[in-house]
């Protein structure tokens, strides 16, 4: 854990001028034994304030590489530390397995028999102690010096558990057959491994286990005895040198990282009261940072909430007591919070933020004199600070619960007062306050070490009297009531900041690799111009023949592609939704000669390019997370990391080898991700296939047990593949192998094995794969992390010497765009017709001349005149005719879910991606992919088990909308086309699935709503329709059907505006992991499927006989085979 305090500068200084004044005034021994004691009752106390006596000396385990010895390092500070006399020494182990050795209390001097008293006890301050995690403080024996016997007379050790540190006493004696066995007493409770210094210590008289006594930072502390239990037996006594910080022969999982000071042993039980008396501690009020935080520029001191959030900050269930120094700071306009933003690590990829966060929120607000009641809410651990007393606490939030837990509804006293979200509790004071500026601090504690670090929905609310609650914030700030429309309308004004953050972490890690790119990027372009030595105008006017060549004819003897249909289809292509209307109609203003260009560069500027994207990666890639308990073939949802690379339009080179580097969390989003696949006996090989396909057109499936039938590499190429993957070489198990008894019944056996189990397969690339496509490398191209055969082979791929590499991905573009490829297939080159090399090798080079850029690849293709001709049916032309325009294409599932949304209006918003909502399990089983709003954040909804409560409704419809369309939650492997042909599932889903019927219904604020609202006619309404929804305006035959339905009782269908909220909302709980066993949360799953089968409420300022009859309209539109093509 890392050591952060908030002291100020100066107040550092001064510890360590005190330290150096120490060590020049040090004292003539380090351990002082008690004097004029008989030699059984000594006593040791190690203060580290001179150099070790002899038979003192420091190890470093053999079981580790490197690990150094024990240094020494300033100890408590008296200014924080009044109880201590001065700053002095203590001795830091910064690495596993060092340790301090006592030789001289091998005389008996130290050991402990029957009715013996002992007092254990140290300062200490701990880096960290993994959960499960037993470290040595002090302790004689078991030091597998003279072989591993288990004889501890005595030892002090330190238990971890979620970020905390629990004292423990163990000890060895014989049983009955003179078998040792051991017995441990553990604190119920410790301190939080925070940095800070704490004072532990444990007393004992050997036989007699009521005895055992427990003083952490001068509190009590009660425990239990396990293991073999409390026993009157006498410790084993043996002639073993006393450890300090290490046992069991120096084992890196039991030694003390971190720095001990005063460390005593004993020989009686030293009094409560005295132990007690040893720790006081100055405790710091917390500080309000400074009002102008991150972004916060412009406001005057106090007229923001503050937000400051320090990760690591121990345990989830203790506040540290003095808060680590601040990783996060920024600001809002009232005290409450949803989430937080985004975290990253060099090069831009994202990771999980070191739990658990201690997060502070600050606010000064003034009050009339009076009686007020507070309200707070988080989901862990919280309390409220009003004028420097706390006023309001909240217990932490209980980790890991089982599925028995019943579902818990909240009363509110108030009408439209909203609960508390799923996870989080509420505590309510009443106080009275004087008049004028009060200053309100909420602490609350964030996830924790291995869960994720998601606030809940934190809150102080007030209210005078027993009126509606309203969110804490400055008085120049708008009121905001604690009511779901307000909190939801601010919780999207506070997702643009928190995103905004997010956007700038990541802009900044991802610029550390910038100027690496740039140098690589200028050797691939001079590498192609040493090939290619025309300059640029030349190979402009060459590439535009080319063109002409292969479409010229099309262009000339077919239809012009109507600009209408040209821009839908470029919308739809770049940002995988159709144009608005106003969209449409500022087009069609522009000049002829220039709108397809400007069109274009807006398309691939907004920010919807990266969501049309990624879904495509996602196949390619065969990303496959699983919200639960991940299992065969599931990697973690590294969409995030795809999303991101998109948006900022990372050049392909660097997001390919961000891909195989395989960092950041991988439960995060990050490229680590890829690397997962659950239940796969070589995870990488299952990698090396997806990595060939996607980026060099290799297929190697058929080489993961054998040699490929119908390919001309064997096993070994895979696993060459695989073991740069891993960075070793690979032992091939018998799981990846045919078996002998295959070939033994078959001798006619369509397959070979070359590559047989237990062979040790090195790293490789794997030349003979790209067949007559393979290269040597020339070009010297630097190393961006130093070594590892990862970022070996992503060079290998993506160096300007390699064509595949860009022609493949030039290809896919290609293929993507137009329907058919340049080469037929996406991913297997092997035998693959190809067409217009001479192009496709000139659209390569240029790709590498413009540093891989994705953006760029597709501007010139949909600029191009094969990308301008009218789109055909390639099923009803003649072969050698199919290659020379656009394909009609359907839209694909995501395109056509996100356009449902788009042209009516309607935000996509399922509810949450998790079955974890309370965020209280383990990381690596429970997923949170968030509430979707573009369809490529949806994923396989499939757990273990079968029941209404673990299903989610909303998420569930619209999934099984794309399921009909070609989408696949679960992508066991990876897909560069999906199948197009329609089905009669399709038909119907749209017709009469959930989906379509929410976003034809006319509801508040949405675009048919709107329509109904302004248009003078029904020729103007169905105008408006047939614009936003198929591009185009209706003919004349359209335009008289749909004003024949719309025209009755148009001018009487505007009412008097009756959208009222209606009744105030019954709170019916939320359902999650840990309730999902009470027959309440299946009802309730029920209920919601039912609510949502119903649809979204109407509006009620249109007369609802023509609201249905315009809602029809919309639907007959959506329902018609031209809305789903591309053409």
């Amino acid at each position: 854990m890392r050591l952060r305090t908030m002291l100020h500068e100066n107040l550092r200084l001064c510890l360590v001028f005190a330290w150096m004044l120490v060590a020049a005034l040090e004292s003539s021994s380090l351990l002082s034994a008690s004097e004029g004691e008989p030699e059984k009752k000594a006593a040791i106390s190690l203060d580290f304030e001179a150099e070790l006596p002899d038979g003192w000396t420091l190890h470093s385990s053999p079981r580790t590489e490197n690990s150094g010895l024990p240094k020494l390092a300033p100890g408590p500070d008296p200014a924080l530390y009044p109880s201590r006399p001065d700053v002095g020494r203590a001795m830091e182990f910064s690495e596993a397995g060092q340790f301090l050795r006592i030789d001289e209390f091998r005389n008996g001097a130290l050991d402990f028999g029957d009715q013996d008293a002992i007092t254990l006890e140290a300062w200490v301050s701990p880096r960290r102690i993994p959960s499960g995690r037993h470290v040595y403080v002090v302790s004689k024996g078991r030091t597998y010096e003279s072989g591993n016997l288990e004889n501890h007379n005595f030892a002090l050790r330190l238990t971890g558990k979620n970020g905390a540190a629990l004292p423990s006493f163990l000890f060895s004696a014989y049983d009955a057959e003179q078998k040792a066995q051991y017995h441990r007493w553990t604190a119920s409770k410790g301190f939080t491994v925070d940095g800070l210094w704490h004072h532990v210590a444990i007393s004992y008289t050997f036989g007699k286990p009521e005895t055992i006594r427990c003083v952490v930072d001068s509190k009590v502390q009660d425990g239990k005895w396990d293991m073999q239990g409390a026993t009157t037996r006498p410790p084993v006594i043996s002639d073993e040198p006393v450890w300090v910080g290490s046992s069991r022969g120096g084992d890196p999982s039991n030694s003390f990282l971190g720095k001990l000071d005063d460390v005593r042993v004993h020989r009686k039980a030293i009094p409560i009261v005295e132990l007690q008396s040893r720790w006081k501690f100055n405790m710091p009020l917390p500080q309000r940072p400074l009002a102008q935080v991150n972004r916060v520029t412009q406001d005057a001191e106090g007229q923001q909430v503050a937000f400051v959030a320090a990760e690591g900050a121990g345990a989830h269930a203790q506040f540290p007591l003095i808060p680590p120094a601040a990783d996060l700071q920024f600001s809002g306009s009232h005290l409450l919070l949803h989430r937080l933003p985004t975290a990253y690590e060099n090069p831009g990829v994202r990771r999980l933020r070191d739990g658990p966060v201690l997060l502070q929120a600050f606010c000064e607000r003034e009050f009339d004199a009076g009686e007020f009641e507070f309200l707070i809410r988080s989901g862990g651990l919280a309390r409220l600070w009003v004028d420097d007393a706390i006023v309001a606490e909240l217990g932490p939030k209980r980790l890991r619960p089982n599925a028995h837990n019943p579902l818990v509804i909240y009363e509110p006293d108030v009408d439209w007062l909203r609960p508390p979200q799923v996870g989080d509790r509420e505590s309510r004071v009443r106080l009275k306050l004087g008049p004028g500026l009060h200053r309100f601090v909420l602490e609350t504690m964030v996830g924790s070490a291995g869960t994720r670090c998601e606030p809940g929905e934190v809150t102080v609310a007030w209210r005078d009297g027993d009126g509606q609650f309203q969110v804490l914030a400055a008085n120049s700030q708008p009121q905001l009531w604690l009511t779901d429309a307000d909190v939801d309308a601010y919780r999207v004004e506070l997702d643009k900041r928190i995103d905004e953050l997010s956007e700038d972490a990541l802009v900044q890690t991802s610029s550390s690799t910038e100027a690496y790119w740039q140098e690589r990027h200028r050797l691939a372009r001079e590498y192609v111009n040493r090939n290619d030595r025309k300059d640029a105008a030349t190979r402009e006017l060459a590439t535009s023949e080319l063109f002409k060549k292969y479409f010229q004819q099309a262009a000339d003897s077919s239809p012009k592609c109507e600009p209408q249909a040209w821009l839908r289809r470029a919308s739809l292509d770049t940002r995988g939704i159709p144009p608005s209307a106003s969209e449409l109609v500022e087009f069609l203003a522009m000049p002829a000669e220039s709108r397809r260009q400007q069109m274009v560069d807006r398309f691939l500027n907004d920010e919807r390019w990266a969501d049309h994207w990624t879904s495509y990666w996602q196949d390619v890639l065969a990303e496959n997370p699983n919200i639960l308990k991940p299992s065969l073939g599931n990697t973690g949802p590294f969409r995030l990391w795809i999303h991101d690379s998109l948006r900022q339009n990372k050049p392909l080179d660097r997001f390919v080898t961000e891909l195989l580097m395989m960092e950041g969390d991988s439960q995060a989003g990050g490229p680590s991700g890829f690397g997962l696949s659950a239940e796969n006996d070589v995870p990488m090989a299952e990698k090396g296939h997806i990595v060939a396909s996607a980026f060099l057109g290799v297929d190697m499936k058929c080489a993961r047990c054998h040699d490929a039938p119908y390919h001309p590499w064997k096993q070994e190429s895979l696993f060459q593949l695989a073991a740069m993957l891993k960075q070793r070489p690979i032992e091939v198990p018998e799981t990846s192998s045919v078996p002998k008894e295959f070939f033994e019944a078959r001798e006619d056996a369509p397959i070979d094995v070359t590559l047989f189990p237990g062979e040790v397969v090195a790293a490789e690339f794997p030349q003979k794969i790209l067949g007559a496509d393979h290269f040597e490398p020339v070009l010297d191209i630097p190393l961006l992390n130093e070594g590892g055969l990862r970022e070996e082979l992503a060079i290998t791929i993506t160096r300007p010497e390699n064509r595949r590499f860009a022609e493949v991905v030039t290809n896919r573009v290609w293929l993507r765009l137009h329907g058919w490829g340049l080469v037929d297939s996406a991913d297997d080159w092997f035998e693959a017709e190809q067409r217009h090399g001479d192009l496709l090798e000139s659209l390569a080079d240029e790709f590498v001349r413009e540093g891989y850029d994705l953006k760029q690849l597709t501007r010139r293709i949909m600029l191009s005149p094969s990308y301008a001709t009218a789109a055909i049916d390639s099923g009803e032309i003649d072969r050698d005719q199919r290659y020379r325009a656009v394909w009609q294409r359907r839209m694909t599932a995501e395109q056509l879910v996100d356009s449902l949304h788009a042209t009516a209006g309607v935000p996509l918003k399922t509810e949450a991606l998790t079955f974890d909502g309370e965020a209280s399990q383990q990381v690596s089983t429970f997923l949170n992919l968030g509430a979707a709003t573009r369809a490529w954040q949806l994923t396989s909804l499939s757990n273990e088990r079968d029941r209404p409560s673990l299903s989610l409704p909303k998420a569930t419809a619209v999934a099984e909308c794309m399921e009909a369309f070609g989408w696949q939650g679960a992508r066991q492997s990876p897909h560069s086309q999906r199948p197009t042909e329609a089905n009669m599932i399709q038909p119907g889903i749209v017709a009469n699935g959930h989906l379509t019927g929410w976003v034809t219904r006319m509801t508040q604020g949405s675009l048919l709503h709107q329509w109904a609202r302004h248009a003078d006619s029904p020729a103007a309404f169905t105008s408006d329709m047939f614009l936003a929804i198929l591009g185009r305006e209706p003919t004349e035959e359209e335009m008289d059907i749909f004003v024949s339905q719309l025209e009755p009782e148009f001018e009487t269908r505007l009412v008097e505006n009756t959208n009222s909220p209606g009744l105030p909302p019954v709170h019916r709980g939320f359902v999650t992991w840990s309730n999902h066993f009470d027959v309440k949360a299946n009802k309730l799953r029920r209920d919601e499927q039912l609510q949502l089968a119903a649809g979204p409420r109407p509006v009620q300022d249109i007369q609802p006989r023509w609201r249905e009859r315009a809602e029809d309209a919309m639907w007959a539109l959506v329902n018609s085979p031209e809305f789903q093509l591309i053409q």
